[in-house]
């Protein structure tokens, strides 16, 4: 049974100090980390084996470090031990596969896509500017095109139908920026951007 830690060893809010852990905690040092840190670490989840194509093919680089990302910001969140199961399934199916070049670069753009749609449809998580790029479009088809008609067809020029697609596009970034925002603030943003 560990014993109390003395006052030397203590943080200034009371926490043990990273620098001096007690010598009789029996914890691993990534466990220590993770507490220190208020993290939890998901072991579950399946880590991107490294892959001699993801260091030598520049286009293959950023979508491998994207999935790494994006596997490092789930193994820190408590996910359900079923939804698990479906991530690795996915993650396994790039780590054993022997495909190189453009067809492992497509197979990693489908998982990720794949692992992105299931994470927002099951557990409501998103990427950044997730929802600011999903209402852009809507704006300008749902805001934009009818404003554009009302207007042209007031002024008796339809040509001036595009004068509102900047607008709608303008309402619909603002609509999505405050989900975004919502999303946040409960924390069901991932740590990737949606432009990657």
């Amino acid at each position: 049974m560990p014993t109390k830690p003395n006052p030397d060893q203590l943080g200034s809010c009371g926490n043990i100090n990273e620098r001096n852990p007690p010598e009789d905690l029996k914890i691993s040092k990534i466990t220590y980390i993770a507490q220190k840190k208020l993290i939890s670490v998901n072991p579950m989840i399946a880590a991107l084996q490294p892959n001699d194509h993801f260091l030598s093919d520049k286009a293959l680089k950023p979508k491998a470090q994207k999935l790494r990302r994006l596997i490092a910001d789930l193994q820190q969140r408590s996910i359900p031990e079923d939804l698990t199961q479906m991530i690795n399934s996915k993650i396994e199916e790039i780590n054993s596969s022997s495909m190189s070049g453009k067809q492992l670069e497509k197979l990693i753009t489908t998982k990720t896509t794949e692992l992105l749609k299931l994470l927002e449809k099951e557990l409501k998580l998103v990427p950044k500017h997730h929802y600011r790029t999903l209402w852009m479009l809507m704006g300008m088809s749902s805001f934009g095109l009818p404003l554009g008609v009302v207007f042209g067809m007031s002024i008796g020029n339809i040509g001036l139908l595009g004068v509102g697609l900047p607008i709608g596009m303008a309402i619909g970034i603002a609509l999505g920026a405050s989900l975004d925002e919502k999303a946040r603030k409960e924390g069901r943003q991932l740590n990737l951007s949606e432009e990657e």
